[in-house]
């Protein structure tokens, strides 16, 4: 199965998805008693080096990137370049959690990757795009970004995506939307913005102790500070994959 897939084109990182939600599978038959062992378990997974990959966005591309894309999936992207919050974390946002006044987007466990509280600053540009989402969002629902009067998900920014990538001929490999979230990582470290704080905004996890339980915590107005320091337009579009430079 592996070598078929691996024929076929596909990643190695998706055939172990694949592989992994067999598994799963198996484990759900044992459980009732279906079958009896999940031989799944005895296939070694395939590696992910060769699939390791550095991204960097320009200002310049994003900006065009976002013209090609159509209306309702601009402030998606734009929300994403601007606070570095997954694409999970960006479609799932609510009303509740964006307070506009303080400027500071509250995250709780349920909501996060890690499980863990957090807080996200915002930007000017990104208080003007929440604004104009909130002047045209329906009241039927509480999300902050919505197609037609509905909640968008992962599929649903996938060909617009894919589309505007390819009309800049960014292929071999194609951005993905998570590379958003490096992008905004590069730009705080290149404008001088304090580790500490900006792996408290990315929400990374650490296995012993959270940064700020380490380092004590920081606040609001430290991350706003932050933020408003950072400089977007940081140099061109680079992707590199094992080692050599596409773009």
């Amino acid at each position: 199965y592996q070598v078929d897939r691996k024929n076929q084109g596909a990643a190695a990182s998706t055939v172990n998805w694949e592989l992994s939600t067999l598994s799963k599978i198996f484990n759900t038959l044992m459980e009732i008693q279906y079958v009896d062992a999940n031989p799944a378990r005895m296939v070694k997974r395939l590696s992910t080096r060769e699939e390791e990959r550095e991204v960097y966005l320009g200002f310049s591309d994003v900006n065009a990137m976002v013209e090609l894309c159509p209306p309702w999936v601009r402030p998606i992207v734009l929300t994403g370049y601007y606070t570095g919050m997954r694409r999970g974390e960006v479609l799932g946002l609510t009303w509740k959690q964006v307070n506009l006044s303080t400027r500071v987007v509250r995250l709780g466990p349920q909501d996060t990757k890690e499980g863990r509280r957090k807080r996200v600053p915002l930007r000017l540009e990104v208080i003007e795009i929440l604004e104009r989402s909130r002047r045209v969002r329906s009241q039927a629902t509480g999300r902050v970004f919505l197609i037609d009067g509905r909640p968008p998900n992962k599929e649903s920014i996938k060909n617009p995506w894919r589309k505007s990538c390819q009309a800049l001929d960014l292929l071999d490999p194609r951005p993905r939307f998570h590379d958003l979230r490096h992008t905004w990582r590069a730009n705080a470290r290149r404008s001088g913005v304090d580790p500490v704080i900006a792996e408290t905004i990315l929400g990374h996890w650490h296995r012993q102790r959270s940064v700020n339980e380490r380092y004590g915590r920081i606040s609001d107005v430290e991350m706003l500070k932050a933020v408003d320091s950072m400089v977007f337009d940081n140099g061109m579009t680079e992707i590199i994959v094992d080692n050599k430079r596409r773009q």
